[in-house]
């Protein structure tokens, strides 16, 4: 084998390596991300489950439907809060549990909105429950789940 030999496949394996690295790179972001967004999920379930137990009239007045997130660099203004219940909040350091370690990810806005539905099906007292949680990705975007819950009053 010549050293010219050698140089050309020092150079494809190189090339290799550095592909390889790449590769493991983005499998761990989109790891990080999914692992984030099962968090988000999680908690906007917990928060519709804990209020879609109330019964309606106990709900907390936080009015209109929307999200959390404006756009997908920016969060929307938070809502007001009612004098029982914050409408807006941020929960730090969330944590999710796996075999290893717990891998820390970071904040969380959890929005919670209450509205009466429109339309046809609109049944009488009944309200929409809508939970959105956002949080910034790695790549710096504000991300967001949503889970809406139709409450109805106990006939």
């Amino acid at each position: 084998m010549t050293l010219v030999e050698v140089l050309i496949s020092s150079m494809v394996l190189g090339f290799g390596v550095v592909a390889l690295a790449e590769l493991m790179t983005t499998s761990l972001r989109t790891d990080a991300d999914g692992r984030a967004r099962d968090v988000a999920t999680q908690l906007a379930l917990q928060r519709a489950e804990q209020l879609g137990t109330l019964p309606v009239d106990q709900l907390p007045a936080c009015g209109g439907l929307g999200s959390c997130r404006e756009h997908n660099r920016a969060y929307a203004p938070a809502r007001a809060a009612t004098p029982d219940f914050a409408c807006t909040q941020v929960v730090d350091d969330a944590r999710i549990p796996d075999n290893v370690s717990s891998l820390e990810i970071g904040k969380y806005r959890i929005d919670t909105a209450v509205d009466a539905p429109g339309g046809v099906t609109q049944q009488g007292g009944a309200r929409i429950l809508s939970v959105s949680v956002c949080w910034t990705s790695q790549k710096g975007l504000v991300q967001q789940v949503q889970v809406e819950r139709l409450v109805v009053p106990e006939v």
